[in-house]
């Protein structure tokens, strides 16, 4: 009887067994049905909403509105332009020279004579002016040939105010950025690394500071036999014309132009050296020198900084006429370190023969008085 009653339960297990697969599948089924019974009201339900409009993709935010006179083509191109003119043409702008530029810009043109016969004094009777005055005469003239070559159909422009003060702004933004990048560079430029000359205060009195402004020596070179030779060819000067135009980068590589295209010298365009590059270069190297406030013109310190740029003009023209050889191979000097010209070779294939005879004779020459560093600003 106790055996009987084992197999009985045992039995009900077996049984109960089986049950539990079809259970769990009932169960599962059962789950599903809700599941898919939900999702068909929820449809019903929003089928019966009107359905929401898709929204437009949110707009970018428009470029502010910098000046309701220029376009933004034209407003660009100005700031690039004034940066050039003021580096490799003329430094500083005199009032009125907007007026005058408009009246002889060639594309108007004949010049215009701003002088009328009775107005003009006899020839005898004329003082012989000086470089700052002929040059001040002569800027109308520089402004309308570099619009006419640089950027045809965009003098018309510049009767605007908004035009002229962005320009000039393009100026100003140019001399401060250059005597900042001096001034940071010391280290490569002058090869002075005491942080002394980080501070206007402690930078003049620095011996090396001191040995480069007596008679103006940051403009020469001293290893030069004749001043003439030597003449705008002092290390610092090529230094910071690297660095000026295509940033400290370019002093690592066997190319003066890196790869970028945001240096000055990419965004300018230049392609040679020029008197108003060299001769902006020395005043900016002059002002760090000097250790002054501020970077105008006449600063409150007495230095008349147009005067000492209008000197260097006027050598560098003046070598120009009296030793043309001399000033050719200064010029081949600094394009072949700073645009690509890279051997007498290829420089000779550019040259006519007259030229290529110039490359190689001497100027024959006594030391011209005139040319004694430091004699013309004093």
């Amino acid at each position: 009887m106790h055996k009987a009653r084992k197999e009985n339960d045992e039995l009900k297990k077996a049984q109960n067994t089986q049950a539990t697969p079809v259970q769990n599948d009932k169960t599962a089924e059962d789950t599903q049905a809700q599941e898919a019974t939900k999702a068909a009201g929820k449809k019903r339900s929003l089928e019966g909403q009107p359905s929401k409009p898709e929204e437009p993709p949110a707009k970018k935010a428009k470029k502010a509105v910098i000046n309701d006179v220029l376009p933004d083509d034209i407003w660009d191109r100005l700031l690039h332009l004034g940066k050039e003119f003021c580096a490799s043409e003329l430094m500083w702008l005199t009032g009125n020279a907007w007026d005058l530029m408009l009246s002889v810009c060639p594309d108007d043109g004949a010049a215009a004579d701003t002088q009328s016969e009775e107005d003009t004094p006899e020839e005898d009777e004329r003082e012989e002016p000086t470089p700052r005055e002929m040059l001040i005469e002569n800027i109308p003239v520089l402004v309308a040939t570099f619009f006419a070559e640089k950027a045809k159909g965009l003098a018309p422009w510049m009767i605007e105010k908004e035009a002229r003060d962005r320009f000039e702004k393009a100026m100003k933004d140019i001399r401060s950025n250059a005597v900042s990048t001096i001034a940071t560079k010391h280290a490569k430029i002058f090869n002075i690394t005491s942080t002394d000359f980080e501070s206007k205060s402690t930078r003049s009195k620095l011996a090396e500071v001191q040995a480069l402004l007596k008679n103006d020596q940051f403009l020469y070179d001293p290893k030069k036999s004749t001043v003439i030779d030597g003449q705008f060819r002092h290390p610092c000067i090529l230094m910071a014309l690297h660095i000026v135009l295509w940033g400290a980068n370019s002093l690592k590589e066997e190319d003066a132009r890196t790869k970028t295209k945001k240096t000055n010298g990419f965004l300018w365009s230049l392609d040679k050296t020029t008197d108003g590059l060299l001769a902006f270069i020395t005043t900016c190297i002059y002002f760090v020198l000097k250790s002054e406030g501020i970077f105008t013109e006449l600063t409150t310190g007495g230095t008349d900084y147009f005067d000492f740029y209008v000197d260097r003009l006027f050598q560098l023209s003046r070598m120009q006429n009296q030793f043309p050889n001399k000033y050719k191979k200064l010029m081949y000097f600094y394009d072949s370190k700073l645009f690509k010209i890279k051997t007498a070779e290829q420089k000779k294939k550019t040259l006519n023969e007259n030229d290529k005879t110039l490359l190689h004779e001497e100027d024959t020459l006594e030391d011209d008085p005139e040319f004694v560093p430091g004699d013309d600003d004093d």
